[in-house]
């Protein structure tokens, strides 16, 4: 990771980082995937999000790394903390055999230069598996559930089509800055070979969207499913980063204004943002525009501390999951959500997926083997 300057009114200690992802072989990716950290000083909130900007990675050649130094300014290239890029990145530099960039010892930082340059687009596993899921026969593509633009759902069905179908609804990540529907139809095959009708939601990112609208959208697709399918066998919500909080927020949602109450029947929350008060201190805060009380208003954690009811049933199952190779701020989010969750009666679980970093741990749903596909697909149909 490559730390960079202070957000503007950040506190001391608080850094922007830009993700370089570190194969076992040496060689160095990166994207559009930094974050904040919050190293310096004592105390139980120091912190480490991952920013979690979809984008795709590519190779930096050592000569890319240290031959622009006079053209940038040096920034120091910290140990990554487990982020290593896309898979078949991986893969593909295996076959290679390169060995460009040393891993850096643990405990020790490497004075680095990365070219600030955007990688080039690139057709990955997923990309392809919804390019799939979207010309498959069974699939109703651009569903408006408002009057917005971004206000539109894709609904993917099995050969069996049918009304009384358990419905998962998945949230894109993307710091609620980048992300679309468009893209982010990867589990359908897996799923909707089991029987299972997907959905996937787009709603407005920043700047265009607020927190609060991004919320009420999500809440507002979710009650068009549930009176479009009213015979449904349970909707499931699953989110991924940015998407697990706005998923997370479905818990205390009040569906009073949106004429339908949903027959919600389980959450799965993946390395998902629960406390949003340490956005506030990074640069991405300047497209949210997150005040405090918005910060507030709009952390599933603090609502849940607050909350004087439970309008989703306390026996629903919710599952708060992170990947071992998460930043250390995801695990401490994840874990103190779920802590908060049980405090309040929930029939709450929480699980850490051995050798995944923040992406891996949703692409990886490509795959029926998968172990997450699996805990999904054993929660729906309640096997043990």
């Amino acid at each position: 990771m490559v730390l960079t300057s202070r957000g503007k009114g950040a506190p001391a200690g608080l850094l922007s980082v830009e993700r370089i992802a570190v194969s076992s072989e040496g060689n160095c990716h990166t994207g559009r995937t930094g974050l904040l950290l919050q190293g310096a000083g004592p105390g139980p909130r120091q912190t480490q999000v991952l920013k979690d900007l979809d984008a795709p990675f590519r190779e930096v050649p050592s000569e890319g790394l240290h031959g622009a130094r006079d053209s940038v300014q040096p920034q120091r290239l910290g140990r990554p903390t487990g982020s290593r890029g896309d898979p078949e990145d991986l893969l593909t530099d295996r076959r290679r055999g390169s060995s460009s960039l040393p891993k850096p010892r643990d405990g020790c930082t490497s004075e680095l230069v990365v070219p600030r340059t955007t990688p080039p687009p690139r057709r990955t596993s997923r990309q392809r598996a919804t390019k799939r899921a979207q010309a498959a026969r069974g699939s109703l593509l651009h569903v408006p559930y408002g009057d917005r633009e971004r206000e539109r759902l894709d609904i993917y069905f099995p050969e069996d089509e049918s009304e009384a179908l358990p419905f998962f609804v998945f949230f894109h990540g993307g710091y609620w800055q980048s992300g679309s529907k468009d893209s982010s139809a990867f589990m359908v095959s897996p799923l909707t070979a089991q029987g299972v009708a997907v959905v996937v939601v787009s709603y407005d990112i920043a700047p265009k969207g607020t927190l609060d609208q991004m919320v009420d959208q999500v809440t507002q697709s979710i009650a068009f499913v549930q009176k479009r399918y009213p015979c449904n066998e349970g909707i499931y919500l699953c989110g991924h980063s940015a998407g697990a909080h706005l998923a997370a927020m479905m818990l205390l949602a009040n569906w009073t204004k949106h004429g339908a109450t949903p027959n919600l029947k389980g959450f799965f929350l993946v390395s998902g943002i629960y406390d949003l008060e340490p956005i506030m201190h990074i640069p991405e805060n300047e497209a949210l525009l997150m005040t405090l009380e918005d910060a507030q208003r709009n952390s599933p954690q603090r609502c849940l501390e607050v909350a004087l009811t439970q309008p989703v049933d306390a026996a629903c199952p919710v599952l708060v999951i992170v990947g071992q190779h998460d930043s250390p701020e995801y695990h401490r989010q994840s874990r103190e959500f779920y802590q908060a969750l049980r405090r309040g009666g929930w029939k709450a679980s929480f699980e850490e997926l051995d050798d995944l970093d923040h992406f891996e741990i949703i692409w990886n749903l490509t795959q029926k083997d998968y172990v997450l596909t699996q805990m999904i697909l054993k929660t729906i149909f309640q096997e043990s």
